[in-house]
């Protein structure tokens, strides 16, 4: 396996777990975790614009609606 197939396996891997952590923030429905949710989505989107720009889009509109 290539050097660059394994990079690009490991960020979708991290990609995957943060997306988990996010829905588990989420799903707290606890105030006090609403920072925590937002510093996790500008993490999110700092680490991982390039393989899921999509899905930070996404997240981005939904921290400019809540």
């Amino acid at each position: 396996m290539s050097a660059k197939k394994v990079e690009r396996n490991q960020e979708v891997t991290l990609a995957r777990k943060s997306g988990r952590e996010v829905k588990n923030i989420f799903h707290k429905k606890d105030d006090t975790n609403k920072k925590d949710f937002i510093l996790l989505g500008i993490k999110t989107v700092i680490n991982f614009s390039v393989i899921s720009e999509f899905s930070n889009i996404n997240l981005a509109i939904f921290l400019l609606i809540s």
